[in-house]
C-alpha cells in the first residue's frame, strides 16, 4: 500500500517546488510582489511536502523487487531527492531569517538557489518516470 502513497505526494511537492519557484523567482527578478508572495508560499508548501515524501518513497522501496537498472534508477532517484531536500530547506531557512523574505542583500543567491532547486526537482522527476515509464519499477515484475 506505501508504495501507492509516494506517486501521490511527490506529483504534488514537485508541482508546488517547481511552479512556486519559477512564479517566486520571476517576482524576485522582476520585482513582482503578488508573484513573489504567491510562489513563495507555492515553495513553503512543496519544501515542507518533501518529508513525507521522501519517507514515503523510501518505505514504499521497501516493497519492490528490483531489476539492476531499476535498483540503480532508484538510487539515482533517491540521491536527487535528497538533493532537493538540501537545497530548498536552507532556502526555506534564509527566508525565515528574514522574517518571510529573503533579506535583501541576499536575494539574488536566493533566487539563484531557487534555480538549482527546481532543476534538482525536475531531474528527480525525470528519472522517477524512467524507473516507472521505462523500467517498470513498481508496476512491472523484475
Amino acid at each position: 500500500m506505501l508504495h501507492l502513497i509516494h506517486p501521490v505526494l511527490v506529483h504534488v511537492t514537485v508541482a508546488f517546488l517547481i511552479v512556486g519557484g519559477l512564479v517566486e523567482a520571476y517576482g524576485i527578478g522582476r520585482r513582482r510582489e503578488g508573484a513573489e508572495r504567491f510562489g513563495g508560499a507555492l515553495v513553503v508548501l512543496g519544501t515542507v511536502s518533501l518529508v513525507p515524501t521522501i519517507v514515503a518513497g523510501f518505505l514504499a522501496e521497501n516493497s519492490l523487487t528490483l531489476s539492476a537498472a531499476g535498483g540503480e534508477a532508484v538510487d539515482d532517484h533517491e540521491r536527487l531527492g535528497l538533493l532537493v531536500l538540501g537545497v530548498f530547506v536552507p532556502l526555506l531557512l534564509m527566508k525565515a531569517w528574514g522574517r518571510g523574505r529573503p533579506p535583501e542583500r541576499w536575494r539574488g543567491l536566493y533566487a539563484a538557489g531557487l534555480v538549482v532547486g527546481i532543476g534538482l526537482a525536475a531531474a528527480a522527476a525525470y528519472v522517477g518516470g524512467l524507473m516507472v515509464y521505462e523500467l517498470g519499477v513498481g508496476v512491472a515484475a523484475p
